[in-house]
């Protein structure tokens, strides 16, 4: 029998919705999930939280892995969902309250 929790943490509610825990330290949470096709992924999308020294804040990246670029800085965006950003706006405040 399978135990349900009371509260789900944030990284449980990324894996509900298809996203995997790429690495997590201080300042900084990386999230990863595919779309595609059998064992060919059309997109890998990606969401880095990281804090940035130069502007003292928090900064959010989403975008396409698949599509990026080494020799250039490009990379082609992927909008977030309302629920998407709500869980990256908690998981903010929950490296906030850690640091």
């Amino acid at each position: 029998m399978k135990k349900s929790k009371l509260f789900k943490s944030i990284d449980d509610r990324f894996k509900e919705i298809g996203f995997q825990v790429l690495d997590e330290h201080d300042k900084k949470c990386s999230y990863i999930r595919y779309y595609g096709l059998c064992d060919e992924y059309d997109i890998i999308h990606v969401i880095n939280i990281k804090y940035s020294e130069y502007t003292k804040g928090y900064q959010i990246e989403s975008y396409n892995a698949c599509t990026f670029d080494n020799s250039t800085t490009n990379k082609t965006s992927v909008p977030l969902t309302d629920y998407e950003l709500k869980l990256v706006l908690k998981k903010i405040k929950f490296l906030v309250k850690t640091k």
